[in-house]
């Protein structure tokens, strides 16, 4: 990615500035320099532009690419051979200070001659440094702010989850009283309700325990016996509700995040199609002696997956198994077609 602004920021500010500077010369040699044909000058200017861009060539290995000795090597390498060339093919357009253009003798290669060339060649280097130091900037600031725009978005998730966690805190101990009220009412005159009620009890109750402050681990089987009492509560709600949920091995000493299952059964139902019996939620957890494997998939419902589904959910879960078993888990959510399977698999150890 710098390589290609390199390049670009390279090309864009070489079409502005050198028409500009071919205008310039050919204005000045007409008024200075009138026996000096065009021809001759576009010659000049294709030798200083061939010189420009190796240079551009060498600081951008040295400044962009850290090459120190292969950028020290290239340039004298380059001064050597662009001095010999210029004295055996082009030296009829150098200008001595002291005296009219001269064809230099190939034989003539004195200390001075390399002076007055690297004299020569010090414009070309000053400007080349300068664009590409330009350009370094740019770089920088874009790196800056691309930096500072993923920081700003992880603060904006970070508020988000804040506030999300504030409105489920909002008197949850007042809604579980409430419920238990309600559940007790109806007991002889609503069975059915009372039993629905029953069970969103004993959802909210897991649910105010695990949310208590330190609690940072709950046991396998408790997170289970909430995602049961969550599919009563859908299979009260809809007549066809379809799922599919088989546990292998014993739940009883392994643990994980609160709430962390019952997030991903949650949404499989917010976002999934589970009236079709053909295609139900189908939920795996498979528990072997160190760790355990939950898989959950189900049939996308194109008419509810929309921009509210921003995955939060998943983001929450993340961030807080990252808190707690950092390096021990793995989490996939991939939509495959009309499918979407989400698999989180860990470790205990």
């Amino acid at each position: 990615m710098p390589s290609q602004i390199f390049f670009k920021e390279n090309l864009r500010i070489q079409a502005h500035g050198w028409p500009i500077y071919i205008a310039l010369m050919l204005l000045v040699n007409h008024n200075i320099r009138p026996e000096v044909t065009a021809s001759n000058q576009l010659i000049a200017f294709a030798i200083t532009l061939l010189m420009f861009n190796a240079c551009i060539g060498l600081f951008y290995t040295l400044f962009l690419k850290n090459w120190i000795w292969k950028s020290a090597v290239l340039i004298v390498v380059l001064f050597f051979t662009a001095t010999e060339l210029i004295q055996h093919f082009g030296a009829s357009w150098i200008r001595d200070s002291t005296g009219p253009i001269t064809l230099l003798p190939w034989s003539h290669q004195d200390e001075q001659y390399y002076w007055r060339m690297f004299n020569r060649y010090l414009g070309l280097l000053m400007m080349s440094a300068g664009l590409v130091f330009h350009i370094r900037s740019v770089i920088n600031a874009r790196g800056l702010k691309k930096e500072a725009e993923l920081r700003h978005k992880k603060e904006l998730e970070a508020k988000e989850m804040e506030f999300a966690f504030h409105m489920v805190q909002i008197n949850p101990h007042f809604l579980y009283n409430v419920l238990n009220g309600m559940q007790q009412r109806t007991k002889g005159v609503l069975p059915e309700v009372a039993q629905s009620l029953d069970q969103l009890g004993d959802l909210m109750n897991y649910l105010l325990t695990a949310s208590k402050d330190g609690v940072k681990r709950v046991l396998l089987f408790r997170e289970l016996e909430a995602i049961e009492s969550y599919i009563l509560l859908e299979r009260s709600r809809f007549e066809n509700c379809h799922v599919d949920f088989k546990v292998t091995g014993e739940p009883t000493i392994h643990k994980l995040v609160p709430g962390t299952l019952l997030t991903l059964v949650e949404n499989a139902f917010k976002y999934g199609i589970y009236t079709d019996v053909d295609h139900p939620i189908e939920i795996r957890l498979l528990i072997e002696a160190d760790s355990f494997v939950f898989e959950c998939s189900n049939t996308i419902d194109r008419s509810r997956k929309t921009s509210a589904s921003s995955g939060l959910g998943h983001k929450n879960i993340i961030a807080r198994m990252d808190a707690v078993f950092a390096g021990r888990y793995t989490f996939e959510a991939v939509e495959e077609g009309d499918t979407y399977n989400v698999k989180l698999i860990i470790n205990q150890i």
